[in-house]
């Protein structure tokens, strides 16, 4: 315990920032350059390390609250579950959508992961990706353009552009989502809703 309360003293408080909002979550970059935080009004402000904003990003609706932020694992997009059920994926560059989905009930937990490298060797190794073989196709344009914060006036090309960075990679990652309903809401690539696990039950659903 001596060596315990030896080691939390060597930590030293190094610079202290203010917000004009009461800050309810934040989430560290995977690189550890940019943190992402939400107010209790609903915001997301991503900053770097001198506090230097980057980008700001409203609610979906007046009265919608943060209530998950989960970075994937590469640091170049985060997610924001809403209390809406809403959940954005956004460009860490720009904080740009590039997609917006939808579960049932309100987000109380965001997790994203990474298919482990390991899981790339061995006799029962996964050669390739072949996830678009059963996929099914995402109505991204859809889903972009019934967000009214995406201005209808970039063109078709710009969000395809967008979403296909968000599905073009080599791991394959998840994005899982909870509700307050007991459900796991999964999403391969963050933007193919793949199944829904009721956790009140034993039912699975594709």
């Amino acid at each position: 315990v001596s060596s315990m309360g030896e080691e939390i003293k060597r930590f030293k408080l190094r610079e202290e920032k203010h917000a004009v909002v009461e800050i309810n979550l934040m989430a560290w970059s995977p690189t550890m350059d940019l943190l992402a935080l939400a107010n209790i009004n609903g915001e997301v402000l991503v900053n770097r390390l001198s506090w230097q904003r980057v980008w700001l990003l409203a609610p979906p609706t007046e009265g919608d609250k943060v209530c998950g932020l989960a970075w994937r694992p590469d640091g170049k997009v985060i997610a924001v579950g809403y209390s809406s059920g809403v959940v954005r994926i956004c460009d860490v560059e720009k904080g740009d959508l590039v997609y917006v989905g939808n579960v049932r009930g309100s987000v109380t937990s965001l997790e994203w992961l990474e298919q482990s490298k390991n899981m790339t060797q061995g006799q029962d190794h996964y050669a390739e990706d072949n996830s678009s073989d059963y996929l099914p196709v995402s109505q991204q344009l859809n889903s972009l353009y019934s967000e009214s914060s995406v201005s209808k006036d970039q063109s078709g090309l710009e969000a395809y552009e967008r979403f296909r960075s968000l599905t073009a990679q080599k791991e394959l990652n998840l994005l899982i989502v909870g509700t307050d309903l007991c459900e796991v809401n999964i999403f391969a690539y963050g933007a193919f809703p793949t199944c829904v696990i009721d956790l009140s039950s034993e039912n699975i659903t594709g």
